[in-house]
């Protein structure tokens, strides 16, 4: 009571009491948890036992548990301070692919923590199927082609998948096999390229799963014809049936992306044949320019419009193939060009008030996209480029055609030798009906770009002289 009533009067004359804090809480502080590890931390497909464990101070209870579960787990059990541990078992595997086992700990005390993950990888079952010696017979081949074993040496097998890239008539084939030799022959045809051509030939084996070998080749050399050169011949025409002289033969690759070999102008000197020896062998597409065409051995007319050899004038899909084979003439018979016309016009700049200049103007060939200028791809035909004037004049124009007034990406020189693309929004005319060497009006209004839309005035290496230039 003494005691007491000196507490009571230090309260009440306004002390601060200290009281002692319960055993409990002068030792509590939060649990920690260090070194928590899985031993061993790889297991064969038979499984086994694997030991967890882990450091803790100021605990009461550690948690266990897995994913995929074990049986088991999840298990609380006490764990103060030191060294906590569980034994799990982990059961044999049954699949070919490796498994993964997470473990996990929570550590409880005061609060809970949890310790970083452990992983134990238990291997797959080894597949009891085996496959050695893949190999194909004989690995190279003439340009004819011929017959090619493929063999391999296979246990515990079911079946045996064969098959090829690029895919070979017969294959893929399944054929059954077991233990031993498995054997496939297949005919691989002969190569008419200019290069040699390969083959990649693959082998599935399947048992109690599917392994794979190692793919093996063969390879078909080029077509002998198809080395060295050869010389390619013919006539041009009127569509009325005259020899046509001035028709320049231009061979592509058969993709129409690259010029590889110019002939001189048809006529020979006025009959309009033509002979070009020392082309290189392969396959070709051929494009008739008009470059100086004539029936009478003067007077050239630039009316004769450009062709595709065995095509529809300017669809280069659909031009015949060109095949030149070594030592030998291919002869591509009588081509009849047709006679277009000449369209002339004077360009306005609406903006202005005046003559558009510099301004290029180009002929749009409908229903044909490499002479599109409006698309990407287009490569562009016939452009020119207008005179101070506003004036131009093309010629060899087909019937249908389009006028593009500055076609996207194209730009002329000024009188600084400068290009300023995209000066002028694009326009086009109307269809166009063309007279036979006769001469269309067709007159183009345009109008300047906002300023925040006209490109940069630029000079490129590539846009120099006085001509049309492609920006790109």
């Amino acid at each position: 009571m003494p005691v007491l009533g000196v507490t009571f009067a230090l309260a009440l004359a306004g002390a601060t009491a200290f009281v002692a804090p319960a055993a409990s809480q002068a030792a509590g502080s939060g649990p920690t948890v260090a070194n928590f590890a899985a031993t061993p931390t790889s297991l064969t497909a038979s499984g086994g036992s694997v030991s967890l464990s882990a450091d803790v101070t100021n605990a009461t209870s550690c948690a266990f548990s897995s994913a995929p579960v074990l049986s088991g787990l999840p298990a609380t059990v006490p764990c103060t301070s030191g060294t906590v541990t569980e034994n799990v078992t982990v059961p044999a595997i049954t699949t070919h692919a490796a498994k993964t086992y997470f473990f996990h700990l929570a550590v409880t005390g005061t609060s809970t923590i949890n310790a970083k993950a452990v992983t134990v990888t238990e291997a797959g079952v080894p597949p009891t199927e085996t496959v050695s010696n893949f190999a194909a017979t004989p690995t190279s081949l003439t340009d004819s082609g011929g017959s090619v074993s493929l063999s391999a040496d296979v246990t515990n097998a079911t079946s045996c998948a064969f098959s090829s890239t690029p895919a070979l008539s017969g294959l893929p084939a399944t054929v059954p096999c077991t233990s031993g030799t498995v054997t496939e022959n297949v005919l691989v045809p002969g190569n008419n390229a200019v290069t040699p051509k390969t083959y990649f030939f693959h082998l599935a084996v399947t048992g109690t799963s599917t392994i794979n070998a190692k793919f093996v080749t063969v390879t078909v050399a080029a077509d002998t014809k198809m080395t060295g050169t050869g010389t390619v011949a013919g006539n041009v025409t009127t569509e009325g049936g005259q020899p046509l002289n001035g028709m320049c033969l231009h061979l592509f690759n058969t993709s129409y992306k690259k010029d590889l070999v110019d002939f001189a102008g048809s006529g020979n000197p006025t009959d309009g044949a033509f002979t070009q020896a020392n082309v290189p062998a392969g396959n070709y597409i051929g494009l008739f320019e008009n470059c100086g065409a004539n029936t009478n051995g003067s007077s050239p007319d630039a009316n004769y419009e450009d062709a595709f050899y065995g095509g529809s004038g300017f669809q280069p899909d659909g031009a015949a193939t060109i095949t030149v084979t070594n030592g030998a003439t291919v002869s591509l018979g009588t081509t009849s060009i047709p006679l277009g016309g000449t369209v002339t016009g004077t360009v306005t700049d609406t903006t202005a008030g005046a003559p558009a200049w510099p301004i290029a103007v180009g002929v749009l060939i409908p229903g044909s996209s490499n002479f599109n200028l409006t698309s990407p791809g287009g490569t562009g035909f016939m452009i020119v480029c207008a005179g101070t004037d506003g004036t131009y004049s093309v010629s060899g124009v087909p019937d249908g055609a389009q006028i593009v007034f500055s076609p996207n990406n194209w730009a002329c020189p000024n009188g600084s030798g400068q290009f300023n693309f995209g000066f002028y929004v694009q326009s086009t005319s109307p269809t166009v009906s063309v007279t036979p060497d006769g001469t269309t009006v067709v007159n183009g209004d345009v109008t300047e770009s906002a300023p925040s839309a006209s490109p940069a005035t630029r000079t490129t290496t590539a846009c120099s002289g006085k001509g049309p230039c492609r920006a790109g």
